[in-house]
């Protein structure tokens, strides 16, 4: 008999906090290659976009099904897996599109 009372729709601490964590981390990128360029408005507005894509994320991903498949480690049956390596798969071909494009414009 397992001991482990944990469902499949349960995360772990880090990955409820990982969405977060990643967007203030690289809104305060923003905000340092703003005030660098001397541009305090483009510092400002990519931090508060990015804290606001967040809190969207976070309040949202209990009713909406979309924001709950944009939020890391969320992913609870084989469909919602299915529609992640279907979206990896296609992000891939469009990236390295994009790739070779950019490396033969002239």
């Amino acid at each position: 008999m397992s001991t482990d009372h944990r469902t499949s729709t349960t995360r772990p601490l880090w990955s409820r906090w990982a969405n977060l964590g990643f967007a203030i981390g690289l809104g305060l990128i923003l905000l340092v290659v703003g005030l660098v360029r001397g541009s305090v408005f483009l510092g400002v507005s990519g931090l508060g976009i990015m804290c606001v894509y967040a809190a969207v994320l976070e309040v949202g991903r209990r009713r909406s099904e979309t924001a709950h498949l944009l939020s890391p480690g969320t992913h609870t049956d084989e469909r919602q897996q299915q529609i992640g390596v279907q979206a990896l798969a296609m992000t891939g071909s469009v990236l390295t599109m994009v790739v070779v494009v950019g490396f033969f414009w002239t």
